[in-house]
């Protein structure tokens, strides 16, 4: 019976400590661009939103939301895209129309979308949706991939250094 309850105890205790240490996300990767402090310096200018969709230690998935009325495409070139690609982001060939697309390095990616339609669809077929809810917003996405993601990878893999 003392073996028993010593099992269970055991058992309890391995249970625990599983459980504790998969429910602390690790997110302090130093390769990891703060994503919400970079939008603070980037768009706090413009009233936006900030939505935190995934955060683990391999992945880290964000999006910003601007009312066209506060951001206009002047100011985004002229203001926002210019402090970007002064921050080390390199500007690479967009997708999809309505679409700017940028790497810090392998696996810091962010796309910018002025949306003009619900859906597109380029040559390659590919599509996306960017929501009838959001046609009247600059679409900002953000993402980490540890492993590095696939546009910002294949872009540094064709000769471009970082």
């Amino acid at each position: 019976m003392v073996g028993l309850i010593e099992m269970l105890r055991s058992l309890i205790f391995a249970c625990i400590t599983i459980l504790l240490s998969s429910c602390t996300v690790k997110n302090d990767r130093k390769d990891r661009v703060n994503f919400e402090e970079l939008s603070k310096e980037l768009f706090s200018a413009y009233g936006y939103t900030y939505k935190l969709n995934f955060r683990k230690e391999i992945l880290d998935e964000s999006n910003v939301y601007i009312d066209k009325n506060h951001l206009s495409k002047r100011d985004f070139t002229d203001v926002v895209e210019k402090k970007l690609l002064e921050k080390g982001w390199k500007k690479i060939p967009a997708l999809f129309d309505d679409q700017y697309m940028y790497c810090y390095d392998r696996k810091n990616a962010m796309s910018i979308v002025y949306p003009t339609q619900i859906n597109y669809r380029n040559k390659n077929g590919n599509s996306m949706s960017v929501g009838e809810g959001n046609l009247d917003k600059w679409v900002i996405f953000y993402g980490y991939d540890m492993y590095g993601t696939t546009n910002c990878k294949n872009y540094f893999k064709n000769g471009r250094n970082l």
